[in-house]
């Protein structure tokens, strides 16, 4: 296997989002040359799981990954939030693989719809371990995405998707 590297493509340093991974940014692009075969890859590094992709170039689109959010869909992200759930507290935790294959999806709509459904109260004790995870994990997600595309600090991000959750009406 051999591996050169493409210094002249315009997407270095692009940020993006990958449906498994979360945020990360276009690090680099390669040739790897494959028993005989010639194959051009986009370099993802992912900082904060200090992970790196190597993806086909040609099956960015196909691997669900996209450009960052526009400033129309973190609007339509936040109204979302703000909308009735639709999933009562005591069925959270039976839907905690379907709220991961959400997120896993990487469209931004599908998981305010997994941070909207399992946001619960302060008051609320007693918060599966899984239900609690996977909401962490949607508003992490949401947090990193709305900082960057609005141009403010994660923490001012987290407190908009917070206040737009606390007016949400749950079921019970």
């Amino acid at each position: 296997m051999t591996i050169q590297q493409n210094k002249s493509d315009d997407e270095l340093g692009k940020l993006v989002i990958h449906p498994a991974h979360g945020l990360g940014r276009i690090s680099g692009q390669e040739t790897l040359e494959m028993a005989g075969t010639q194959l051009d890859v986009s370099v993802i590094s992912f900082t904060r799981s200090k992970l790196t992709l190597r993806i086909p170039t040609a099956r960015l689109s196909q691997d669900g990954v996209r450009p960052l959010a526009s400033e129309t869909d973190i609007t339509r992200m936040l109204e979302k939030l703000s909308s009735p759930s639709k999933v009562r507290q005591a069925d959270q935790y039976r839907l905690v693989p379907l709220c991961e294959e959400r997120i896993n999806t990487g469209d931004l709509i599908k998981i305010a719809n997994v941070a909207r459904d399992l946001h619960r109260s302060k008051t609320v004790r007693d918060i599966p371990f899984s239900v609690e995870t996977t909401y962490n994990t949607a508003v992490m997600r949401l947090r990193e995405e709305m900082a960057l595309v609005l141009g403010i600090t994660e923490e001012q991000a987290h407190n908009r998707i917070m206040t737009q959750l606390a007016n949400s009406i749950p079921l019970d």
